[in-house]
């Protein structure tokens, strides 16, 4: 890319790193350089350390130069293994390691903890965070200059054990934090010299960055205006041209505003032509998410005697059904924090295109009952390991014995009466409790099966299982349905669209107004059918278009209900850029999705990011909560990604699958199917490889059938 020829021929400063002085202080020790390819120096010349297992252990140990517990280490070389094992094995190589040292002290083996003698030993990484926290002696420039100067590429570039998922791991998160602290590191040089009016050293710092992140707009902006500075307004407008190529070959967006804005003015010319606007548009106070529940009194007083029912020692089932956007998750929410204190509460909801991800429900359910309770004290071991297989945080309790062997029909079975049993200790002792599992329309093949088995025992049991999905999906899980009803007590509550008066409450809240405007429900109502979440899009949309008032008199049109999608496609429309670009690159992630998947998904910097989604949040388009964000309603999600563009849509899925790589590097089915959309199918078939071995470890049969037909 012409790009980085221009950074490359910039004269970068040299990345031998370390100033005079700190190379007299390497004198006499081992060092170790990890900023790139990892290389073991004595006395200047190569110190060969043949197994790459033994090197690992020394590169882990080199990061800190600190002591290291022997558990952290047992975890990221063995998870898997038992403790007596994992010793043996870490035993094994230290007694390597320390035969391939040329000193033997450098090495301090303790009972509990190991570690590499600082006083023997040099590492780059530890001289690193060392300068970039500024704790390097000399003038402040130097030092961060010669700090720049240890970073030679990646950390622990080409070096890696595939047979250790957790050390990759382990290796990814220090990576990540090293590259932060570099562009960091190279930013605060950049705005440093140009402050000491030397843009020709800030120019080689910025692209520097732009080596290390060739989408960083505001970067890009920087130097667009340093080279302008500098005289160079040729160079300049072609930096300006090969970003706008680079953004649309790699997200298919135009520059910002902002980065166009500051080409205008490093050139002297006008800002912006008048046809397209510099800020973005105004908005109006929008009402909260947070309106009542109405219309939903019977339903509610059906689940609570369902509830009491329990609470003699009689379990059943209420499964709520209904259209997407009927208040299904609202209404639960509401009786959840109805329920008495200190009842037991295990709740969980099924991933959209998850039905190749066994107990994804259920494991969300019981992490939520851990969260609240902890692990039961008294689960049998047995249960503990069998468990381990859907819940592999289990195998980090004390006493975890090794998983058995047994034959795979019989450990499909115990894997299943395992987590009943688990589910039995969370919510079937003491205090009535409830299980609810929404989104049931999405749920794997082996949830489902767990639900028939541990609904043949439910009425025994003190415990309310609520179930919830849509509607347009119930063929698909009416034997279900049917093997329930033969056991137990099923309470199928059909929601509706609300009546006349309850939309007319949910009206006058939105507007403040006791009173509110019985014209504006009544049209509301008859053209929404009562629907809460067409009801709502389509006032808010008539606030933020001021059409209130006529559309209470009747003379402005309402959007009707098969309108909803143009109805959020004009919300979404009135929002700037950048939060366009993180909506849509959620929207390719899913209905939910972390900050950092969505963050380089989208390519766009972490401020940007934040800005942008901070404003999609404030516009009602998204929630956000401590675990990430969500969409307020798939409807939203799928309206956002129906209007990308096929190959922007291929784009963003390859990146979502390389964002998920270091995010998510478990999800094998999810990255499987981006990369699948994403236009690489190579990468797709080995994470479908991957997928079948997770599959297969919990016997998930159908799943496994499924994926290797993908595969295929």
């Amino acid at each position: 890319m012409a790009m980085r020829r221009h950074a490359r021929a910039a004269g970068m400063p040299r990345r031998e790193g370390g100033s005079p002085q700190a190379s007299e202080g390497r004198r006499g020790k081992l060092e170790i350089r990890l900023l790139g390819s990892p290389e073991v120096l004595w006395r200047g010349q190569p110190l060969a350390i043949p197994r790459r297992a033994v090197r690992a252990l020394l590169y882990l140990l080199a990061t800190t130069l600190e002591a290291v517990p022997r558990d952290q280490l047992h975890f990221l070389f063995w998870p898997n293994e038992p403790d007596t094992l994992a010793r043996r094995r870490l035993t094994h190589l230290l007694t390597h390691l320390r035969r391939s040292l040329p000193t033997a002290s450098a090495l301090a083996c303790q009972d509990d903890h190991v570690m590499l003698r600082p006083e023997d030993t040099w590492s780059d990484v530890c001289a690193f965070r060392r300068g970039c926290d500024g704790r390097e002696d000399g003038d402040a420039v130097d030092a961060l200059e010669a700090t720049v100067r240890l970073y030679r590429a990646p950390f622990l570039e080409g070096f890696g054990l595939r047979a250790a998922n957790e050390f990759e791991g382990w290796i990814r998160d220090q990576r990540s934090d090293l590259e932060h602290r570099y562009r960091n590191l190279l930013q605060r040089l950049m705005e440093t010299w140009s402050d000491r009016g030397r843009p020709d050293r800030a120019l080689e710092y910025g692209l520097r960055y732009l080596r290390s992140d060739d989408l960083a707009e505001g970067i890009h902006a920087r130097v667009i205006a340093l080279r302008a500075l500098m005289g160079d307004r040729l160079g300049a407008v072609r930096h300006f041209e090969e970003l706008t190529a680079l953004l649309d070959r790699e997200l298919g967006v135009s520059p910002l505003p902002e980065t166009r804005a500051a080409l205008q003015e490093s050139l002297g010319a006008i800002r912006t032509s008048e046809h397209e606007p510099t800020s973005p548009p105004q908005w109006t106070t929008l009402p909260t998410l947070e309106a009542p529940l109405v219309g939903r009194d019977g339903p509610l007083a059906r689940m609570t005697s369902s509830l009491e029912r329990a609470q003699a020692g009689i379990g059943s089932v209420v499964w709520l059904i209904g259209e997407a956007g009927v208040g299904k998750s609202r209404l639960l929410e509401e009786f959840a924090a109805g329920l008495p204190r200190g009842a037991p509460l295990l709740n969980g909801s099924s991933l959209r295109g998850g039905e190749e991800v066994p107990y994804y429900a259920l494991a969300e359910a019981l992490r939520s009952g851990f969260r609240r309770q902890g692990l039961p004290s008294d689960i049998p071991a047995r249960y503990l390991a069998a468990a381990s297989r859907v819940l592999p945080e289990l195998m980090d309790e004390p006493g975890h014995p090794p998983s058995a062997t047994p034959e795979p029909g019989e450990a499909r079975a115990f894997v299943l009466e395992a987590l009943e049993e688990l589910v039995r200790r969370l919510v079937g002792s003491g205090t009535p409790g409830v299980l609810c599992l929404d989104d049931l329309q999405w749920a794997d093949a082996e949830t489902l099966e767990w639900l028939a088995v541990f609904g043949r025992g439910l009425k025994r049991l003190p415990t309310l299982l609520i179930l919830a999905s849509r509607s347009e999906d119930a063929s698909i899980l009416e034997g279900l349905r049917r093997s329930l009803a033969r056991a137990v007590e099923v309470v199928e509550i059909q929601l509706q669209g609300l009546d006349p008066e309850a939309a007319h409450r949910l009206v006058c809240h939105v507007l403040a107004n006791p009173s509110g405007s019985p014209s504006l429900s009544a049209r509301l109502h008859a053209s929404t059918a009562g629907h809460p979440f067409f009801l709502l899009e389509t006032l808010r949309t008539l606030i933020e278009e001021g059409k209130l008032d006529g559309a209470a008199a009747g003379s402005d049109e309402l959007p009707l209900p098969d309108t909803v999608r143009r109805v959020i496609e004009g919300r979404v429309g009135r929002l700037g850029p950048v939060a366009r670009q993180m909506l849509e690159a959620g929207s390719v992630i899913g209905e939910r999705f972390a900050f950092a998947a969505v963050r380089r998904t989208a390519g766009r910097s972490e401020i940007q990011a934040l800005e942008g989604l901070e404003e999609a949040v404030a516009r009602q388009l998204l929630h956000a909560d401590e675990s990430g964000y969500r969409f307020t309603h798939d409807l939203v999600r799928r309206t956002v990604e129906a209007a990308i563009s096929p190959p922007r849509r291929q784009i963003l899925h390859r990146r979502a699958g390389e964002a998920l790589e270091t995010t998510e590097p478990g999800a094998w089915t999810v990255l499987a199917n981006h990369f699948h959309l994403g236009g690489v199918p190579e990468k797709a078939v080995v994470y479908l490889d991957r997928a079948v071995v997770q599959a297969s470890a919990v016997f998930a049969w159908p799943e496994v059938e499924g994926l290797c037909a993908r595969m295929l």
